[in-house]
Parts: structure tokens; C-alpha cells; sequence
């Protein structure tokens, strides 16, 4: 069936209702400002009899650095050793909080997937510099095209995987920007592993080294103090143009649009419990777009579409995707928390080029503050999905 638009629009806002009703669940959590709040610092200062900050709202915040060092795990990379950072700053008193995240990760099948991602204020919000760079030692999966691939045939390829994409934006209206970038992805040493399975990808390229570059044009709306914990009432929006070219060594030319527009909501009684909105949609225009740059799950900025699938569970030349996650505090002092996700995503299909099939997931996550100054959580998601699929997500800060 083709996915029709009311199809799409229903389905938004059975989320928004289900999320709405989950609220009333969970409303004892109080008004923070009426508590000492606590994070693991502080938590770490009591265990050892250190004195702790004494913060019944957050202190003036300039800048925070959290690390937290520890394992992962991923179905696709299995165990791996992670060393994740968020550094945090206000250029100025009047500065939306700046982000900068950076994971060097190395895992016990030897590969290696460091990444930095970063959004930037600077000159009292005028201008915005957002970051993704990447060099990934990799190993990548590919079921074929479209939503409807069984999950038993399927391929792995090594590969070497640089990203460098860059944009800065300046304002033209308050929180209103226009900006223009640099997207540079770079597949390979690209080789299959083991035996070869016949798929509806055979033909498309998979084992070639490739090339995308590309000049970016980008909108932007952004009105969220703090991204690390966007509130109510806050919204992102931002449209991405992006023209490939034969330049650079560029080996293939094609165009991409991307749509990401998020919007937060709570209420007077409950300010830190947030229902987030999420629609992402991802489209190209082309005919021979190298395939590992492809929409596909898990293949976004911040490696959280379509979780709890493995990264290139699907893959298309169009994605429709959306997501609602309640947030909620559970102790008084937001020390501990938790999470709901429900998400559905559509990828196009190979023949038709026509979204015909939805798949969803749905989890749970605990939230602990690691740093109450930045207001950074740690949260470890759960969650399973259509087809049987299951995962776990580890992150220092939302998602989205």
C-alpha cells in the first residue's frame, strides 16, 4: 500500500494522545525549585564525606564538562569501551548554552568510531556553528532497501567512513537563522564479510569506494536555552538543501533535503516532566547516490532514528519519521528519572520508490543528572521493535 498523508497525520497524533495520557502516570513529581537538587557529583561527594554544593535552583552556569567512561553495547559492534564527554558553555550571559560532544569508542572486535558533534553560539546568539565529524573503522549491515526487508538475509562490509560536515548560520530574526555549509562523506575499503547473500541492493553499488560532497544551504529556527534539556514551550526547527557535486572527488551527483522540527510541551504544574515531539524526514533526489549514504536507520546526526533497530536495519532513498518521549522526573531532588519512547519510520521502497510499509518501536529509559550546572542526564534506553528487533542505547544527554 502507498502510505498516504492522513495516514501519516493520524498516526501523529495517536502519539501526541498517547504521551499526553501517559502525564497523568506520573504526577507526583514536584517543582524543583522547591528541593535541593543532586547529581552525581554531588552523590559522589557524599559517598567519599565531601561537602556539596548547596543548589535549590541551578547556580549561575558558564561552563560544565562531564565525562563519563564505561562500556556500550551494540548488536551490530558488540561490546565496546566508551569514553563519552559533553562540554558545556555560555559565550556570554545573554548566550544560549553551547554543546560540544565528543565519543572515542573502541570495541572488542577492534573497531574504532570516534565522533565529535557540537552546536556553538556565539555574538549574543547571532551566529551558529554546528559540527559532525566522524572517522569510523567500521563494519556495516545492509538488509536492502525499503521497510518491508526480512531481518534473517542480510550482508556485512568492512569499511572506513569519514564524515566532516560543517554549517554556520547567522540570524536574521531572533532565533530565526540562515546558514550555508559543507557535507563531505567518504565510504571506503569497502569489502564484504563472508559469504555474499542476494539481496534487492545487488546492482547498486555497495562494494565501490564513494564520495559525497556537497554544498549545504540551511533554516533555522531554534529558541531552546539548553539543548541538553529542552522545556516546554521551546521549539527546533531546521530544512537542509544539499547539492552534490563532482567536486572535491566528489563520484556522484545528487540532491538531499532534510526536515528536522521538534517541539517540546509541560505544564505549570509539572515544568520539568516534558513531552517531546519529534518529526524527521529525509528525502533524495538522484539516481546513482552512493548507497551507504542512503537515509537509513540510526544514520542521523546524533545516531537516534529509528531506535531500537541496528544501525542500516533499513534503508531507502526517502524517510518519513516520527517520535514522542515523555521525560519525567521521579525523585524530588531530579537526581533520578525516566523515559517513554514510541517511534514510527517509513523508508521508500526500491521499485516503486513509494513508503508502503510503517515500522515502530517503543521503550523505556532511566535518566540519571550527571552534572545539575548543565543539566546533562545519562540515560540508557531499552527498547523493542517490529520484526523481532530489540536494543539498548546509551547516551550522555536526550537524543533529541
Amino acid at each position: 500500500m502507498n502510505l498516504k498523508i492522513g495516514s501519516i497525520q493520524n498516526m501523529y497524533k495517536s502519539l501526541i494522545f498517547i504521551f499526553v495520557s501517559i502525564t497523568s502516570c506520573y504526577g507526583q513529581t514536584q517543582d524543583s525549585s522547591a528541593h535541593s537538587l543532586l547529581d552525581a557529583y554531588d552523590l559522589m561527594h557524599k559517598i567519599l564525606k565531601k561537602q556539596t554544593s548547596d543548589t535549590s535552583s541551578a547556580e549561575v552556569f558558564k561552563q560544565s564538562l562531564t565525562m563519563v567512561p564505561g562500556f556500550g553495547y551494540s548488536q551490530l559492534k558488540g561490546l565496546a569501551l566508551v569514553l563519552e564527554g559533553n562540554f558545556s558553555f555560555k559565550a556570554s550571559e545573554d548566550a544560549k548554552v553551547s554543546v560540544i560532544v565528543f565519543v572515542p569508542e573502541i570495541t572488542f572486535k577492534k573497531y574504532f568510531v570516534p565522533r565529535v558533534t557540537s552546536s556553538i553560539w556565539l555574538n549574543h546568539n547571532q551566529i551558529n556553528i554546528n559540527t559532525d565529524w566522524r572517522f569510523y573503522r567500521y563494519v556495516g549491515i545492509d538488509f536492502g532497501i525499503g521497510s518491508k526487508t526480512p531481518s534473517t538475509n542480510f550482508n556485512h562490509y568492512n569499511f572506513d567512513y569519514y564524515r566532516i560536515h560543517q554549517t554556520i548560520s547567522k540570524a536574521v530574526l531572533p532565533d530565526f537563522l540562515i546558514g550555508v555549509g559543507y557535507n563531505l562523506d567518504i565510504h571506503n575499503r569497502i569489502s564484504s564479510i563472508g559469504k555474499v547473500n542476494a539481496l534487492n541492493s545487488d546492482g547498486l553499488q555497495v562494494s565501490q569506494s564513494t564520495v559525497s560532497s556537497g554544498l549545504v544551504l540551511n533554516l533555522l529556527y531554534d529558541n531552546r536555552q539548553n539543548e541538553n534539556f529542552p522545556v516546554g514551550k521551546e521549539t527546533f526547527a531546521s530544512v537542509s538543501l544539499i547539492q552534490n557535486l563532482k567536486l572535491f572527488n566528489g563520484t556522484s551527483r545528487y540532491e538531499s533535503v532534510l526536515g528536522d522540527f521538534r517541539k517540546y510541551y509541560s505544564n505549570q504544574t509539572f515544568p520539568s516532566n516534558v513531552l517531546a515531539i519529534r518529526s524527521f524526514n529525509w528525502f533524495t533526489i538522484g539516481q546513482k547516490i552512493p548507497y551507504f549514504d542512503l537515509p537509513a536507520a540510526m544514520n542521523d546526526q546524533y545516531n537516534s532514528i529509528s531506535r531500537p533497530f541496528i544501525e542500516g536495519r533499513f534503508r531507502g532513498k526517502n524517510l518519513i519519521y516520527m517520535e514522542a518521549e515523555y521525560r519525567f522526573n521521579i525523585t524530588k531532588n531530579e537526581f533520578f528519572g525516566g523515559a517513554f519512547f514510541l517511534n514510527s519510520s517509513s523508508f521508500s521502497e526500491l521499485t516503486s520508490n513509494k513508503f508502503e510499509k510503517i515500522n515502530t518501536g517503543a521503550g523505556a529509559s532511566p535518566r540519571i543528572k550527571v552534572n545539575k550546572k548543565s543539566k546533562v542526564y545519562l540515560v540508557a534506553s531499552y527498547g523493542i521493535g517490529s520484526k523481532g528487533a530489540k536494543g539498548f542505547s546509551f547516551s550522555l544527554g536526550d537524543l533529541y
